[in-house]
Formats: C-alpha cells, structure tokens, sequence
C-alpha cells in the first residue's frame, strides 16, 4: 500500500488515543496480559543487573553531588579522582549496556505485540510478546526517531554557537536558534511517531515515511502525546518514590541520590543496602521492582498506543474505501 498523506476526515479519538492498549477486541483482558509479559522482562532484566551496577555507582553520584552543589554555591567542582570515575565507570559499563539493551528488547516485544494487536488484529495466544522481525523493526524505528531527534540538537547546539559569538546580532539570533531548535524537539518526534506502528503494519521498516501518517494531524496528536507522557510521568515518579520510602525508609534517598542531599549518596546506598539484608525489605524490594517495572510499561505502552491509533486513525481517512 502506498504511504502518503490524506484528508483528515474521521473525527480525532482522544480517548482512543490515550487508551489504544484497551480498545483492541481483546479487551482489558489482553491489555493487562500484554501488561504483565512486558513488565516480566523488564523486572526480570533489572533484577538481574542491578546487583552488578550498584556497588560502582555510589562514587559516581559522589562526585555529581561535589559538583552540584559547588555549582550551587557559584564555585569550581572540586577535584576527583580521575582512576576512581574510570574504575567505576569501567565496572558499570557492561552490565549497565546489557540492562539497557535488554530492556529495551523487552519493551520493543511489548510494543510490537501492541501494534500488531491494533493494527492487525494478530496476537499469540497466552504470551502475546515475542521477539523476532517485528521487534527489530520496532527499535528499528525507535533508533531512528530518537537519532533524528538527536542530530536535531546537536545542528542546532553547533549553530546556535557559530551565532553566539557575533555581536548583538548574533545573540539574538543565538536566542531565536534556541526557540526554533527546541520547537523542532517537540515537533520531528510527533511527526515521526508512528514509524514503529507502521513497520510492524507493513512488515517493512519505516521511517520517513511516518511523516505522511501525521500530516494534518500534528496538534491532536501532539495533545494526547503530551497528556500520556507528563501523566505517566507523574505516574512513575510516584511510584519509585514510594517504592523507595518502603525499601530504604528514608523519604530523602532521593534527594541524596540525585545530589541534592545532606548526606553521600553512597553513605544512603550503602544503609540501604545494609536494610535489604533482611528478607522482609529484600522481597519488598523485589515488589518494588515489579511494580516500578509494571509503571514504566504502562506508561511507554500508553505512549507507543498513541501511535498505534495514528496508523489506524490514517487508515479511517482512506479516500478510496468508501466506495469499495
């Protein structure tokens, strides 16, 4: 079938759109069973890694607090042991890239099932995610969008430099360069959006072509996006919080963490660490895990819904289907 752009006919669905996971004819039932496989791999795979990450990220995020708050305080970063952050970097690396990746493959599986369940009315029987051409495919897409994404940025960092250094002029248009780079951050992901949805609908991997499904479409698009992510957003927060009030018992681990402490973070990492010890917080870590995991899925399966209903949406607009 040939991808091009077409009339918007069919009335925008927000609620379609935000709620794509459950408006499939499987219902809540495969929604939640999609639910439950994606957020197995993803619990299963930081399980599995966070072990051998945490012990070297507790110097890291040491000295991104040294930093921070020397920032803070309008001084140099102090001085860090350039042998330490390479050790610990070296030590995080590899398990660190497996996690990533390996999450990655379980989400892309997820979404994959998501798109073929909209799309095509497919799905496995019992598990619906898998891993094959589709999955590729989907972070196929996904590469691709976020690279555009990321080339944006950086043509629109080198320039707004080149701009930056003659005067007057050259701050304004520096300031302008910034409005316009951060405008098309928003806008080539929305365009592109729906690639993922369209290669694993077409068997064939897309990309540019994404641009033709969203054509006329941008802003409702852009609405339901915006809800799923801040509202997911919120959503994950929220749960990491209160799954690391539970495990570490202190409301401030986070501050600490993310170096706006009183307290070292890996002085906190370590106490938690000592707490986990007990069987009773190590399960309650565990289920936190999970649900962070289960949190996290939702939320990028929302997002990835979103897309799906794009395709579909475009599908309702075909001129020629009304007189077939």
């Amino acid at each position: 079938m040939t991808i091009e752009p077409r009339a918007k006919r069919t009335p925008f669905d927000f609620v379609q759109a935000v709620t794509a996971m459950f408006q499939t004819s499987g219902g809540r039932v495969f929604a939640f069973r999609l639910l439950f496989w994606t957020t197995a791999g993803m619990a299963i795979v930081t399980l599995i890694a966070l072990p051998f990450i945490l012990p070297y990220y507790g110097p890291l995020l040491d000295s991104n607090q040294s930093t921070m708050q020397a920032v803070m305080k309008g001084e140099a970063p102090p001085t860090t042991d350039p042998d330490a952050m390479m050790a610990a970097l070296k030590g995080m690396m590899l398990p660190g890239f497996l996690m990533m990746l390996g999450f990655w493959a379980a989400y892309a599986a997820g979404e994959a099932a998501l798109h073929r369940k909209v799309l095509l009315g497919h799905e496995n029987p019992k598990r619906p995610i898998r891993f094959g051409a589709d999955e590729l495919r989907v972070m196929l897409a996904q590469l691709g969008v976020w690279g555009a994404w990321f080339l944006v940025y950086i043509g629109g960092v080198i320039v707004i430099g080149l701009f930056a250094v003659i005067p007057v002029l050259g701050i304004i248009l520096a300031i302008l360069g910034v409005i316009f780079m951060m405008l098309m951050m928003v806008y080539l992901p929305v365009r592109l959006a729906p690639a993922a949805a369209l290669s694993v609908r077409n068997s064939r991997s897309h990309l540019i072509a994404a641009r033709h499904i969203t054509k006329g479409r941008f802003w409702p698009l852009f609405g339901a996006y915006l809800v799923v992510f801040l509202g997911g957003y919120f959503l994950i927060y929220a749960v990491l919080l209160a799954v690391v009030i539970l495990v570490t018992g202190d409301p401030n681990f986070l501050l600490s963490v993310y170096g706006m402490g009183d307290s070292l973070p890996s002085e906190v990492m370590a106490q938690a660490g000592e707490r986990l010890n007990n069987p009773f917080y190590m399960i309650i870590g565990v289920l936190g895990v999970i649900l962070y995991s289960f949190a996290y899925a939702f939320w990028l399966l929302s997002i990835a819904g979103v897309g799906a209903y794009a395709v579909k949406w475009w599908e309702q607009d075909d001129p020629v289907a009304p007189f077939d």
